[in-house]
């Protein structure tokens, strides 16, 4: 009995993946039988069209000649390459059938290495990647962009105020200036 949480989750694992294997093998046996069970029907239809065409052909064999024939109804004998059909199609079922135990048996003969590969595996493919944790998160970014913004209006105004015009740069800052600038723009003439 197992005695940790590990082996008990291992031992409920094992069990879930035998017991949809056996499903699955349940699934297909269904369908090979509907399958030879459609076969069958469509092998009675072709033997009865193949019996018609022969009475076509010998009308004398309808007749019956004594009393005891025409209570019984003349049987004629299959076909040779129905019956080689059908023994055909059993093989082939008997060696799908065969196929699939093979493959159950080798899946229960795992060793713990390759059952545990195949669990990692699945993880693998079932997991949802984690959020990614950034380290120079997107508000900060935002913030960084406007104060740069910021650093470049004032650097600009500064060097085009002083330097390609004729005041200091320190004269760009004041309030003053902007004032005066605006009352130019805004006179009227």
């Amino acid at each position: 009995m197992p005695t940790n949480q590990s082996e008990r989750t291992a031992e409920n694992k094992q069990t879930r993946n035998d017991e949809q294997a056996v499903t699955v093998l349940e699934k297909e046996r269904d369908q090979e039988q509907s399958v030879s069970g459609e076969a069958e029907r469509k092998q009675q239809n072709s033997d009865e069209s193949v019996m018609e065409q022969a009475e076509q052909l010998q009308p004398e064999a309808r007749e019956p000649s004594s009393g005891a024939a025409a209570a019984e109804p003349a049987k004629q004998p299959q076909p040779k390459a129905t019956r080689t059909r059908r023994k055909q199609q059993r093989q082939a079922g008997e060696s799908k059938k065969n196929q699939r135990k093979e493959l159950a048996q080798s899946a229960d003969h795992m060793t713990r290495k390759e059952q545990k590969q195949k669990r990692k595996q699945e993880k693998r493919q079932h997991k949802q990647p984690k959020p990614r944790r950034r380290i120079f998160p997107i508000w900060l970014r935002l913030i960084v962009v406007f104060v740069c913004s910021v650093v470049a209006l004032v650097a600009g105004s500064m060097i085009g105020y002083g330097v390609i015009g004729d005041g200091t740069p320190i004269d760009a800052l004041k309030w003053e200036t902007w004032q005066h600038i605006i009352d130019i723009v805004t006179k009227e003439g």
